[in-house]
């Protein structure tokens, strides 16, 4: 199979995208159980998985990254699979963050007799790691699909 220039670069834009995203997202989540809130406290709910999965997706990320780089692995499959098992990751660390949330955004946000004791911050801490994990899936996505629109035509 031949590919591209364009859409190799693409893709490996994508990748580079992704693992930056994911890299600011992962600094950002763990920022927000710096704001001494209550509610909100590291190794509750969800917070061990969130950071198992975003280890597994900085590790994803970098590998498939650090291996477009060098050029080690020239099988577009690897890079297939690499893409198809971070969609799952990134949606699952977003929508478990949201999760966890939840009640600080009702608390905090929305009511104004629990504001200022750090809950604001946190969630705002974390609505940008969901952000950031957000695009980095879209980004992911199109990536995905560009690579095998250029398989298939070929």
């Amino acid at each position: 199979m031949v590919e591209t220039k364009d859409v190799k670069g693409f893709v490996f834009a994508a990748s580079s995208w992704t693992c930056v995203l994911s890299i600011i997202a992962f600094i950002f989540f763990a920022l927000s159980y710096q704001t001494g809130y209550v509610s909100i406290v590291y190794g509750e709910k969800n917070s061990i998985v969130i950071t198992i999965e975003a280890i597994l997706i900085l590790m994803l990320t970098s590998i498939t990254t650090i291996f477009q780089i060098t050029g080690k692995v020239d099988k577009r499959e690897f890079y297939d699979v690499a893409m198809y098992v971070l969609v799952p990751l990134l949606t699952t660390a977003t929508l478990l963050l949201l999760v966890d949330r939840v009640d600080a955004i009702g608390n905090c946000i929305v009511a104004p007799w629990d504001a200022g004791h750090g809950g604001e911050e946190s969630c705002y801490l974390s609505f940008v790691a969901m952000g950031c994990w957000f695009v980095a899936d879209i980004i992911n996505i199109i990536g995905c699909f560009i690579g095998y629109k250029e398989k298939r035509s070929q």
